[in-house]
Order: C-alpha cells, then structure tokens, then sequence
C-alpha cells in the first residue's frame, strides 16, 4: 500500500527531518509512505484568505495519485484511535487501495475542500505545525504496522 503525504511546507528543522526519517526506515511492507512537500507560494497581504486557501489547496491536490482513496487532515475531522487507524489500514490492503493523505496550508482547508475526501481524519483539535503533524501521522502509520503485526511496540 502506497501512501502518498502532500503538504505544503518550506524546510524542516533538521531534528524534525530525522524524526520523521527514523519513522520511515522502520516501516516495511506492505506499507511505503511517500512525502510530497509543495511549495507555498508568497501572497501579498490584500489577496483574501478564501483566494489564499483555494490556490494552496489546488497546489496540494494536483499532487494527489490518480486513482487513491483521499484521506484529508483536518482539526474538524474525525477522531481514530490507533487500533482504528489499523483497522482502516487493512481495509485500504483488503482493496489495494493506494492512499494520498492531504495536510492543509496555512490556512487549512475549507468545508467545501474537505468534500473531495473520501475521509477526513483529525490528529487532534489544536492547530499543529505541518512538520509535527507530518511526524504524528507517520508515527502512527508505524504503529498501525505494529499493531497489524501483533509487534510489541503499540503496548
């Protein structure tokens, strides 16, 4: 299963970059995750934050894989405990569905955007920096694997 995260972000702080890094070497198949980082692109201050959110949002969603399940994170999500996170994890393997999950700008998303999901998960209620919901949301991709795979690690 193929999992592709596309965010928008400019460079992470190193120790982000190896935390997320460390997360990624551990998985193993059938899982891969992929990150796609998009460039944010520099508004001037009287472009409205609707124009704002819906040129950064057509910038994450021209990278999405043809033919995956859409999963949108967003505070207004749903909340998945990590056995349901698993849980959907085998769903996705059942289907050979391949995954592109969807990590709002700045601004996030708007309730129409969160419409093209066929899911919408939340990681938590506050407002995270990408980097960190980058980390949580590999973390707990590892922690699906390990759960699946009946391995010590989610205990």
């Amino acid at each position: 299963m193929n999992i592709r995260v596309i965010f928008l972000a400019n460079k992470l702080p190193e120790w982000l970059s190896a935390a997320i890094t460390s997360y990624l070497q551990r998985l193993r198949p059938p899982f891969a995750v992929d990150f796609y980082c998009v460039k944010p692109k520099k508004f001037s201050d009287n472009v409205q934050i609707e124009q704002r959110m819906q040129q950064q949002a057509d910038s994450i969603f021209a990278r999405v894989a043809a033919n995956s399940r859409v999963i949108m994170l967003d505070r207004r999500g749903k909340y998945l405990t990590s056995e349901a996170v698993a849980e959907r994890y085998t769903s996705f393997l059942a289907e050979g569905t391949h995954i592109s999950v969807l990590i709002g700008g700045p601004d996030g998303f708007t309730a129409e955007h969160l419409t093209f999901a066929d899911e919408v998960w939340s990681l938590s209620a506050l407002t995270l920096p990408h980097g960190l919901v980058q980390l949580l949301f590999v973390e707990q991709t590892y922690r699906a694997m390990t759960i699946l795979q009946k391995h010590p690690y989610h205990k």
